[in-house]
């Protein structure tokens, strides 16, 4: 009898639910005349999307925040000094990342490494140098160290086009531009990077090799 009684009460519950309680939801948020959309089930093996945004085509006279890649959108990757340069290799193929920010245990920027040096003739001569094997170099022998890391104040670049990204770079033979804003104490915080590689793809030509072709002056016309 105890249980009828529980079975009784429970369904009395469900009732005034579905005719009180759920109705005047519906009445408060007026969703009355919102047709029933028709979900799925998801699909075995269902990957992520894999995207490049804001990627898109640009021109030399757009916005040069058009091809910057901003950390507010895409978090920035990260290692350690004492990694292994093959260990960073793989972390970036499987993040999809060409770089990666190299920190302390504070998260305090250290160096930059890349896969295009990871994949140069720097290791080979780095390991010849300390004397240890090709398999034992580690990051902090390959990165750039943080005082060779040439950046840019994001607030400066309101008014620059992609066309001075491009000459910065050509100008000053890097592969990377960072950009930097201030904290509340004045400090810098890293905010993106310009990657010579996403800037060439982003253009449709090779910067370095185009600029190399160009006067100074005509490239001051371009922009």
């Amino acid at each position: 009898m105890q249980a009828r009684g529980n079975i009784s009460i429970a369904r009395a519950f469900l009732f005034l639910y579905n005719n009180f309680y759920r109705g005047a939801w519906i009445k408060i948020l007026d969703i009355s005349n919102y047709a029933l959309l028709k979900p799925r089930h998801l699909s075995p093996h269902t990957p992520f999307v894999v995207t490049r945004q804001d990627a898109k085509p640009v021109l030399i006279d757009d916005p040069a925040i058009s091809v910057l890649y901003d950390f507010y959108v895409h978090p920035p990757f990260t290692t350690t000094e004492s990694a292994q340069i093959q260990a960073a290799l793989q972390q970036m193929k499987l993040s999809k990342v060409r770089s990666l920010f190299v920190v302390d245990g504070d998260d305090r920027i250290l160096g930059h490494v890349s896969a295009r040096d990871i994949l140069g003739t720097k290791p080979a001569m780095l390991a010849s140098h300390f004397g240890v094997k090709l398999s034992e170099v580690t990051v902090k022998m390959l990165m750039i160290p943080y005082d060779e890391m040439v950046a840019l104040q994001y607030n400066e670049l309101s008014n620059a086009r992609v066309g001075h990204i491009a000459r910065l770079f050509h100008d000053l033979g890097v592969n990377y531009i960072y950009v930097v804003e201030q904290n509340d104490m004045g400090g810098d915080l890293m905010r993106g990077i310009f990657s010579i590689s996403r800037v060439s793809y982003q253009l449709g030509e090779n910067v370095m090799s185009d600029l190399a072709s160009h006067s100074v002056a005509e490239m001051n016309q371009q922009i």
